[in-house]
């Protein structure tokens, strides 16, 4: 008789069917609560706080697009075991085909929730070839996107204030902001609400983004290789968070056509096959956060520590050491014009052409400090005479009446080296007047006077100076010619703000130091 109660009430306290009362899974000060709709028709929403927020689409759990027609439908079983939600439904196309959904959702390691989905096929109807799965959160109708500040690493930061209207979420009147996860270092997104400081993030977990080659373009590919998903928001009634599986890119996408296209999709989608599975997990969760900061802080953290990337021990030292060989013998003196190749063909490691770029992928002014550097430290004459021959060779060529430098060169052997002409971008232009500066700095201290070395660098910390936006700004680019810009993004406004600095040190200058300290404001 005991076990006999006991079996009873494990039954029903411990793998209960839902009955017409709501089942909540409670994390942290979130709930996540299964709502009967009617028999055999059940949703979910979540509460956070005051506010309920409801699924993707048409307040139904279970969202797929199949050739072009959407689909949605409500879960038809829910059983709870401990603290998970295990819920099933069935869906049915017109064509014939069959698909069943089991969505789990369980209490995650960080005050939120983990919904893992497995989407099977168990019949496959003529007339339906293609489709995506979806799920997603809304937000709070009333709200605009500007209300929010975003957070999508490598593409979106806080209101993409900055970014040239060709580049993914920089027009805030498109619907659609779909990114492809495998353009992402971390596949995640997140909103916060600049008000309330509501903040909500979405992971991937275990993402594994595999795709083939000769995957390109706009027009819709169906593959069962396509392996990655797209994250983003919606932006209709409100604010939507979502992800699609397989992903297709848009409103805007870089792949295909023009970047300059003002709307445009890379479609992507598994094949309608029976037997064909799909499986993902979603982390989610609400949270408030005192500032923008916090919030971006909170979340790539958090998804850091789910993905707990590897770390290898090396020995920096030995690094550096092979990269000064490596330096060493590649180094050439080209009629007058000293200097590394810009790339090297593999395996055979002969070089492909002796162009020379400042700084960013080049390297040049920076490379010819390190070989300086190492001379002394080793007491290598000719690695000392490399590296002044190299920085010689930029203070005598690359400046401009005005200040702003030019950065890249093409060496010959049988005449003297042209400059391209090519903008000067902040940021090759900060990476390599800094590589100038530190060589500077570094004969000054071995007793060696070398003025115009200093002087070429002053120059650039004047023009700064002067051509400083009334925001603090740079913009990207500029024709060295004029001094004009060139391109209206400012996001590598920073790239400069360490040569400043740096230059303030040298000087005492109190107008590198304001100028620097102007760029960081924005």
């Amino acid at each position: 008789m005991c076990f006999y109660i006991f079996f009873i009430l494990g039954f029903l306290f411990g793998n209960q069917i839902l009955s017409a009362q709501a089942f909540i899974l409670k994390s942290g000060e979130t709930s996540l609560v299964i709502e009967k709709k009617e028999a055999q028709a059940y949703t979910f929403y979540i509460t956070y706080g005051e506010k309920m927020y409801r699924p993707l689409h048409l307040d139904m759990p279970v969202y797929f697009e199949i050739d072009s027609l959407e689909k949605s439908v409500n879960y038809q079983k829910i059983t709870q075991i401990k603290n998970s939600l295990i819920c099933m439904a069935k869906m049915q196309t017109k064509m014939g085909s069959e698909f069943e959904i089991k969505d789990v959702f369980s209490k995650n390691i960080a005050a939120g929730f983990l919904l893992e989905r497995t989407v099977k096929i168990i019949k496959a109807g003529d007339g339906d070839h293609w489709f995506n799965s979806y799920f997603g959160i809304n937000g709070m109708k009333k709200k605009e996107i500007t209300d929010y500040d975003f957070f999508v690493p490598g593409l979106w930061y806080k209101d993409n204030k900055y970014l040239p209207t060709y580049a993914l979420a920089s027009d805030y009147t498109l619907s659609y902001y779909y990114f492809r996860e495998d353009r992402l270092p971390l596949p995640l997104v997140m909103w916060r609400d600049k008000e309330s400081r509501t903040t909500f993030s979405l992971i991937h977990e275990e993402a594994d983004p595999k795709t083939f080659w000769g995957e390109f373009g706009h027009d819709r590919i169906v593959d069962k290789r396509l392996q990655f998903g797209a994250m983003g928001f919606i932006q209709k009634k409100g604010i939507t968070t979502g992800f699609m599986f397989p992903g297709s890119e848009g409103d805007k996408t870089y792949i295909g056509k023009n970047k300059q296209d003002k709307s445009s999709w890379a479609l992507r989608s598994h094949p309608v096959k029976a037997g064909f599975e799909q499986h993902y997990k979603l982390n989610f969760q609400f949270s408030k956060t005192v500032d923008y900061a916090e919030a971006v802080q909170k979340v790539w953290r958090l998804a850091y520590k789910i993905y707990n990337p590897e770390l290898y021990t090396v020995d920096i030292q030995e690094v550096y050491n092979e990269e000064i060989k490596l330096f060493d013998a590649y180094w050439a003196n080209l009629n007058g014009a000293p200097g590394l190749p810009f790339s090297v063909y593999l395996p055979n490691g002969k070089p492909r052409a002796y162009n020379y770029q400042m700084g960013f992928i080049g390297f040049q002014l920076p490379i010819a400090y390190y070989l300086l550097r190492n001379g002394f430290e080793q007491q290598d004459q000719k690695q000392i005479a490399k590296g002044i021959l190299s920085v010689d060779f930029w203070v005598n060529h690359a400046s401009t009446a005005s200040g702003l430098p030019r950065t890249w060169a093409d060496a010959h052997v049988d005449r003297k080296a042209i400059w391209r002409d090519y903008p000067t971008y902040m940021r090759v232009a900060g990476d390599g007047m800094e590589g100038a500066l530190n060589a500077w700095n570094f004969t000054q201290k071995q007793g060696i006077d070398k003025p115009e070395w200093l002087k070429f660098c002053t120059k650039f910390g004047d023009w700064l100076v002067k051509n400083q936006n009334d925001d603090g700004s740079y913009y990207l680019r500029y024709d060295w010619h004029t001094g004009k810009p060139t391109h209206e993004s400012k996001y590598t406004t920073t790239n400069v703000i360490r040569f400043l600095i740096r230059l303030y040190n040298a000087t005492q200058d109190l107008r590198y130091l304001d100028t620097a300290l102007k760029a960081g404001g924005i």
